[in-house]
């Protein structure tokens, strides 16, 4: 598993096992490299060759041969729920940053101490005006 981490740590292989996600018969070579140009990554020959040799010998990727003789790249079981996991994680990461709260408990702690003084205040004046809480003579 740590394996699979550590190669999954560079973007442009994040981004192989993500498209090889979407695919369940597999991916020929070309695909990958124009999925990887849509995306503004590297498109070298050997560089892609590089990333695909290291998803390979780290498991998460395979390569298959299918009956019309061509080679295809697919992901191995294993990785496909350790990357659903990564995208998933991403996606809560990036919606809760869209919406102001990036999980800092500082910016939590603000307000819900704001939160907490409008309601004592609101529960005072209430006292104030019943006339509980005040003391008779």
């Amino acid at each position: 598993m740590a394996i699979m981490l550590n190669a999954l740590g560079h973007p442009a292989r994040l981004a192989l096992a993500l498209y090889l996600l979407r695919s369940k018969k597999g991916v020929v070579w070309e695909a990958l490299r124009n999925a990887l140009k849509e995306n503004g990554l590297e498109t070298d020959f050997d560089k892609l060759n590089y990333h695909l040799s290291i998803l390979i010998k780290s498991g998460v990727v395979t390569k298959v041969k299918v009956e019309e003789g061509i080679w295809v790249y697919k992901l191995s079981r294993d990785a496909r729920a350790l990357v659903r996991t990564i995208r998933n994680k991403v996606l809560l990461k990036n919606s809760s940053s869209i919406s102001g709260n990036e999980g800092s408990r500082s910016a939590e702690g603000t307000d819900r101490g704001k939160i907490h003084i409008e309601r004592r205040s609101i529960r005072d004046t209430r006292k104030e005006m019943e006339g509980i809480g005040t003391r008779g003579l």
